[in-house]
C-alpha cells in the first residue's frame, strides 16, 4: 500500500466547509491534493497560499472531472448545492464521480446526513438503523447513497461519515449563523424547538479529522460507513457554552417558523427550511459505537471553542 506521501486525491467543492477543511487534513497528512473549482479566481482564503494544485472545471462535467482525477486515488465529494437544485442536479452530479471512482477502482468519500432517517423512529440511530427518510430532501439523499452503495459493487470504495448540522468556518449559511446573533450586550440564540430538545452538530475540523483518521486506518470493506455523534445538546446547553466561553449573557428566542409558512408560497428558500423543521422538534442522536471501535482515543473539540474558533461568538 502506498504511504499517504505517495496519494493524491481529488477534492470536489473545496471551496465549501466540509471540503476546505479535508483539504487542510488531508495535506496535514502528507496527501498531494488537487481541487476542482468553478473559478479558481474565487477561492476561499483558507485555500490561498497552501500546497494545492487549483484546476479550474465542473464537478457535473464527465471529460473535465476525468482529467483532474489524472493519478488520483482518492476522491472526496465535498458538493454542497442549494436546496433549491438537489431535485435537478444531485443525482446527476454525483453519477460523474461515482462512475469515475467505479471505472478507476478509487476511494469516494462522501459526507452524509441525518435526512434519511425518521426521528419518529429514534431517538438513536447506528448505522445499521434503516433508511426512512420523511421528506424530498431525504429520499434525494437515500438516493444518493443507494448509488455509493452500487458503486461499493462496481471497483470504488466508498467512505460515507454521517454527521448533523455543521459548524465551522467557510460553511455557508449554517443553522447556527442564523439562529445566534451577536448583540451590544451578548447574544440572541433563537431555538428551533423546545429549549431542552437535544440536537446533533458537528464541529467541520473534528469532522475532518475523523474521516482522514478512518481513511489512515484502513477501510475493511468495499462500503463503510460511520456516524459522527459530534455534539448532541440542547440549546439550554449551547446558551451555557456561549455564556461560559464569552462571558456574556445570552437572550433565548424562537425561530418563527409560522412567518416561514407565509413566506412559503413566494420566497422557496423559507419553503425548503420549513421542510426541515421536524428535524427540531424532535431527536435525533446518532450511534457512534463504530467509530469508536475504530478510532478508540478520538475526542470532539468542547463546544465552547468550537464556537469561538468558528468566530460565532
Amino acid at each position: 500500500m502506498n504511504t499517504a506521501k505517495q496519494k493524491t486525491v481529488l477534492v470536489l467543492g473545496a471551496n465549501g466547509g466540509f471540503g476546505s477543511h479535508m483539504v487542510h487534513e488531508l495535506l496535514s497528512h502528507g496527501y498531494q491534493v488537487k481541487c476542482l473549482v468553478r473559478d479558481p479566481n474565487k477561492l476561499n482564503d483558507s485555500l490561498m497560499g497552501i500546497d494545492i494544485k487549483v484546476i479550474k472545471g465542473d464537478a457535473a462535467n464527465i471529460s473535465e472531472v476525468t482529467q483532474a482525477a489524472q493519478g488520483c486515488e482518492i476522491l472526496v465529494y465535498a458538493i454542497n448545492m442549494p436546496y433549491a437544485q438537489w431535485q435537478q442536479k444531485s443525482l446527476s452530479t454525483l453519477e460523474v464521480s461515482v462512475r469515475l471512482s467505479e471505472k478507476n477502482n478509487m476511494t469516494l468519500i462522501f459526507p452524509g446526513n441525518v435526512y434519511i432517517h425518521n426521528p419518529a423512529h429514534g431517538p438513536n440511530f447506528s448505522e445499521s438503523s434503516s433508511h426512512q427518510p420523511v421528506t424530498k430532501k431525504g429520499k434525494i439523499r437515500q438516493a444518493m447513497e443507494l448509488r455509493l452503495k452500487r458503486a461499493s459493487h462496481n471497483g470504488a470504495k466508498i467512505l460515507i461519515i454521517r454527521a448533523g448540522d455543521f459548524i465551522g468556518k467557510n460553511a455557508k449559511n449554517t443553522w447556527l449563523d442564523f439562529m445566534l446573533k451577536k448583540g451590544r450586550s451578548g447574544y440572541t440564540l433563537s431555538a428551533g424547538t423546545k429549549q431542552d430538545i437535544t440536537h446533533s452538530w458537528a464541529y467541520l475540523p473534528d469532522v475532518a479529522k475523523a474521516c482522514i483518521a478512518l481513511l489512515n486506518a484502513g477501510l475493511p470493506k468495499a462500503y463503510n460507513d460511520f456516524n459522527f455523534a459530534g455534539y448532541q445538546i440542547s440549546f439550554t446547553d449551547i446558551a451555557q457554552a456561549i455564556e461560559r466561553e464569552s462571558g456574556k449573557k445570552v437572550k433565548m428566542a424562537y425561530i418563527p417558523w409560522w412567518l416561514f409558512s407565509l413566506l412559503a408560497p413566494v420566497l422557496p428558500f423559507f419553503k425548503e427550511l420549513n421542510e426541515m423543521r421536524y428535524l427540531w422538534e424532535q431527536e435525533l442522536n446518532l450511534n457512534e459505537d463504530k467509530l469508536k471501535k475504530v478510532l478508540p482515543e478520538f475526542k470532539v473539540t468542547p463546544i465552547g471553542t468550537a464556537l469561538r474558533e468558528t468566530k460565532l461568538i
